[in-house]
């Protein structure tokens, strides 16, 4: 009895004939063989008592002398770790096994790897990874080895990742204090929100005392997700690391978004990650459906192998039916062979007809189902026993034995009965972290057993869950949920379903929370509330489109102030979501409930712009205002201000103009009303709108940001000081300051996600300005790695406003140009373009997309003006834009002129020629009046590259170098490299020569492959014939 409580399995198999000889003939395997977690007392002990020779067995005074001597409690025998699932016995699999060994001297060698173990229901998945595991740890020392396993009804948010951590967390507290300590994260907190446990490893609990809060719960998310990767990648750079995730298929959405922030390129954790799943639930599983599609995009940096369980052969069947069934040779084998025959192969099935033929139950049939099988086995228990495993059963995950012995009413028998069921191999048992917890053997045992309750016992079961769960205290309320649902009480189920989606909410399960308050949402006939935190969990997992839904659906019950609120946020998340129409109609609906509208036209909106601008001007002389507390001010009148605030920020990057004319209404209303933070929020995004005019409104903008600043320092809201450090960062960049752009967008930043929530739209506005930044100070290096980091974040938190713009911006597309990669330039502008519902007029996201298609044409020599083929409307679109922003139009005019210059090289008709070059030298010189310092060695750039077309060596040259400086004041290192390489081209000899060479090795430490096509691309123009 001690050896099968200690292993799960009897020390000898077969018939009671051949099991008695086998004790006469030998020694059992010790338990510790069988099950390595055994502690070697009870082992010792446990093999003396299994002796053959009766004088040498332990007396009882020696048991109890064991027993004391121990530190097991009087019932850890019966708590102690089952065998796994499966047959003990391991027969076939050594293709897989080796496959298996493969990946882990890949792992030593450097390499990262995962490994995908897949097959049917029942065909040893587990035991074959936990065969390679035990193998692992005997032979190698120094690995390092996590296991977790999923559970279908389990109610813990992450629940692939919640079992590994655990026990990352059991290994850190073993280690001494200064070890654990140098594994940790900077942002270990932010971890341990999500996953609480590792609060129990005392250098963690050190860190809390110094550790930022951080209030927005999506860039929470985001750092305990790059905490994790950050914490596994020190742990394997110290140690083989291998992390064995089973049962993925119950695994949930969010899961799926943190094993792909700890998989993907570049530089993953060196480690082996093994998952098993059932093949057949592949194209079902929300885990599985995101993770699987990783092994075609990951590239080369994660290899991604898979290792296909099928059924055992007829040989390896009936090998591994007579290993079980053990006997006489010719009674043993003619039963082995009946039970192969009809197992089909697999060799859990084959375990469960061993154990039905050795009770007796009935001849080997060919139409002997599994469910038959267990029904059989299950109907021979006792009541008590019984009992207990409907429990566990209808329960589906592993429930502490307390709580399983108070739900059958067996508080005095649980013990006897829990004995016998597991030496009958329907239940395990295991401990973790001081519980001691049961559950069914396979979950193929819990579906038959669930499946022959009748209807009225399934809900009595349910229900004596959830008054066991009570009783205990702290009982999960996702878990009551499910049971008072399967009790029939829906009232109480949503009550706890909403209970179970705030607590998936507050550790960051963004997508387990909205599936948690759509079960509740399902169960009540108030929605209102439920929909509201239900668009709230949305909005935070990116699914903007459906929390807008949400919103909208909950504003139809709200009243008439929160119904404007909520339809607010829909628009806003319908906008940053991409689907600009829809925002549009969104915010039609809510200004006209205020008594305001949209500007239809252009010129309108213009219109309307200048005169909320004349107002502030003549109205509110030198920014004056009477300062008045939040609690002075109507509601309607805070209300309309912050509604002009979201509609200025919704269509700010979409439509400008018209998002500049309500922002200027949102200062109107702010000055009038008076309230400091408003008026601070204000005063930064009007002094961002006009420093967009560049150096015509340098004065203007710098005046409303000191204002802004000042005021927001004095209030100190952060977001109020976050904004004016962005709009300040955002008016240098428009004014050519590249360098004090792109340090104060990063403190921007830095505050924003620090100290803001709800705030993406203004970070990806300072992340957008620091790369424009970089591409013109010439940090090409810094600007691809940045992109690449700052995608793989946008499309982590799912925002597919962030992604779309990272992609199509500015200069985005220079990164992929540097690793001389057309293609993937072209190739990310037409995802950053699909991610986007383009609306009807010309955004800015397509204007910038069309200087990008022009640069690519450029560098790949493929150049023609067919990429001015827009339709009028767009293209006086684009003029307005360009015009509304001074940058915007030196850039449309250079991309224009360069255009022109590398179509009249290709031209063979003089005139023709001659005509693109005139209209490219116009461009220049409208360049040239704009009167910027970093706009005037362009328009030198563009006539240098013109005289050399024209095969004016030493005007072209001179130029070159008169564009060179202008470049090096402006601190513009690209293009001095580019000015200096064509100037070097030009000249010829080993002057010229030295002067490309030059050029090419700065390009070369910033990452460009080619730096021939980049000058192309950034100088195009005749170069000297050889």
């Amino acid at each position: 009895m001690l050896y099968q409580a200690l292993t799960g399995r009897l020390p000898f198999a077969g018939s009671p004939l051949d099991v008695m000889r086998r004790k006469q003939e030998a020694e059992p395997a010790p338990a510790r063989a069988v099950w390595p977690g055994v502690p070697p007392d009870l082992d010792a002990l446990c093999q003396g008592l299994l002796r053959r020779d009766p004088q040498q067995r332990p007396s009882g005074a020696d048991v109890r002398r064991a027993v004391r001597q121990g530190k097991a409690e009087p019932s850890a025998a019966l708590i102690a770790p089952a065998a796994p699932a499966g047959p003990a016995v391991f027969v076939g699999r050594m293709r897989e096994l080796e496959a298996l060994r493969d990946s882990y001297r890949r792992l030593r060698a450097g390499r990262a790897l995962t490994v995908a173990v897949h097959g049917g229901s029942g065909m040893g998945k587990s035991a074959l990874v936990r065969r390679f595991l035990d193998e692992l740890r005997s032979t190698d020392e120094q690995v390092v080895v996590l296991v977790g396993r999923c559970y279908e009804r389990e109610s813990v948010p992450y629940k692939a990742l919640d079992a590994l951590v655990d026990a990352l967390s059991r290994y850190l507290r073993r280690l001494p204090s200064a070890q654990a300590e140098a594994f940790l994260p900077h942002d270990i907190l932010a971890l341990a929100r999500v996953f609480p446990v590792l609060r129990q490893v005392d250098s963690v609990n050190r860190a809390r005392r110094t550790v930022l809060e951080i209030p927005d719960s999506v860039e929470l998310r985001r750092r305990a997700f790059a905490a994790l990767r950050e914490l596994l990648v020190r742990l394997a750079d110290r140690r083989p690391l291998v992390l064995f995730i089973d049962d993925l298929q119950w695994g949930d959405v969010d899961s799926a978004a943190l094993l792909e922030v700890l998989l993907r390129p570049p530089d993953p954790p060196t480690l082996l990650l093994i998952g098993c799943y059932r093949s057949e639930e592949a194209y079902t599983s929300p885990l599985l459906k995101t993770v699987l599609p990783m092994r075609s995009a990951t590239g080369e940096s994660l290899k991604m192998r898979d290792i296909l369980l099928p059924e055992l052969s007829a040989s390896e069947a009936r090998q591994l039916a007579l290993e079980l069934v053990g006997g006489e040779p010719g009674d043993g084998r003619r039963r082995a062979e009946a039970i192969a025959r009809e197992s089909g192969g697999n060799p859990y099935f084959i375990e469960e007809l061993v154990r039905f033929s050795q009770a007796g139950s009935g001849a080997i049939a060919s139409d002997l189902t599994f469910d038959h099988v267990i029904r059989t086995r299950v109907a021979r228990l006792a009541e008590g026993p019984q009992r207990l495993l409907d429990v566990v059963a209808v329960c589906g995950v592993p429930i502490e034995v307390g709580v399983a012995y108070r739900a059958a009413e067996l508080e005095r028998e649980g013990e006897s009965a829990l004995g016998v069921l597991r030496a009958a191999h329907l239940v395990r048992a295991r401990s973790a972290l001081g519980r001691h917890e049961i559950e069914t053997y396979h979950d193929r045992i819990r579906d038959a057993v669930v499946a022959q309750l009748p209807e009225a016992a399934l809900k009595e079961c349910h229900l004596r869950l959830v008054s066991a769960l009570l009783a205990t205290g702290g009982a999960d309320p996702e878990m009551l949920a499910r049971h008072y649902l399967g009790a029939g009480d829906a009232e109480s189920a949503a009550e706890y379903a909403a209970a179970a989606a705030a607590k998936a909410s507050e550790a960051l399960a963004f997508d387990r929370a909205a599936d948690l308050y759509r079960v509740a949402l399902g169960l009540v006939l108030e929605k209102s509330s439920l929909e509201v935190k239900l668009g709230d969990a949305l909005a935070n997992a990116g699914r903007g489109f459906e929390a807008a839904q949400a919103y909208l659906s909950a504003a139809r019950a709200a009243g008439p102030g929160l119904g404007i609120e909520l339809h607010r946020r829909a628009a806003q998340q319908l906008y940053t979501s991409g689907h600009i129409a829809e925002g549009e109609r969104a915010l039609e609906r809510v200004l006209a409930k205020l008594g305001m509208k949209l500007p239809k036209a252009p010129r309108a909106a213009l219109l309307s712009l200048l005169l909320h601008r004349a107002q502030v001007r003549f109205r509110f002389r030198g920014l004056r205002f009477k300062e008045r507390d939040e609690t002075e001010i109507p509601a309607w009148d805070l209300l309309r201000i912050d509604t002009c605030w979201a509609v200025g920020v919704g269509l700010g990057i979409v439509d400008m103009v018209r998002g500049a004319d309500f922002q200027a209404r949102h200062l109107v209303l702010s000055l009038r009303a008076g309230e400091p933070y408003r008026v601070a929020r204000a005063l930064a995004m009007e002094g961002a709108y006009v420093s967009m005019g560049g150096n015509r409104s340098r004065r203007r903008s710098r005046r409303l940001l000191e204002a802004a600043h000042a005021l927001a320092e004095r209030v100190k809201h952060p977001y109020a000081i976050g904004l004016a450090t962005m709009t300040a960062g955002n008016a240098a960049m428009c004014d050519g300051r590249w360098r004090e752009a792109r340090a104060r967008c990063e403190q921007a930043e830095q505050i924003l996600r620090e100290r803001c929530t709800g705030v993406d739209w203004e970070i990806l506005i300072a992340q957008l300005c620091g790369l424009v930044s970089s591409f013109f100070l010439g940090d090409v290096g810094i600007l691809s790695q940045r992109l690449r980091s700052l995608l793989e974040e946008a499309e982590g938190r799912g925002s597919r406003l962030r992604a779309a713009f990272l992609r199509t911006g500015f200069c985005s597309h220079v990164a992929w140009l540097a690793a001389d990669d057309a293609p993937k330039a072209r190739e990310e502008l037409e995802k950053g373009l699909a991610g986007w519902r383009q609306s009807e007029r010309f955004d800015y996201l397509r204007l910038w997309v069309r200087g990008a298609q022009t640069d690519i044409a450029l560098y790949t020599g493929e150049v023609g003006l067919t990429s001015e083929g827009v339709d009028q409307a767009s293209r006086a679109s684009a003029r307005a834009l360009e015009r509304f922003v001074q940058m915007g139009f030196v850039r449309g005019l250079d991309s224009r002129a360069r255009r022109r210059l590398a179509a009249a090289v290709q031209a063979t008709d003089p005139a023709e020629r001659d005509a693109l070059l005139r209209r490219a030298e116009g461009h220049a010189g409208t360049i040239m009046r704009e009167r910027t310092h970093w706009g005037d060695p362009l328009a030198l750039l563009l006539r240098a590259s013109a005289a050399a077309t024209r095969g004016e060596n030493d005007r072209a040259t001179a130029l070159l170098g008169s564009a060179e400086a202008g470049f090096v004041t402006a601190e513009m290192a690209l293009h001095a490299a580019v000015a200096r390489r064509r100037r070097g081209e030009l000249m010829g000899g080993d002057a010229g020569r030295g002067l490309v060479a030059t050029a090419d090795a700065w390009m070369a430490s910033q990452g460009i492959r080619s730096p021939e096509r980049m000058t192309a691309m950034l100088a195009p123009g005749r170069r000297r014939s050889a």
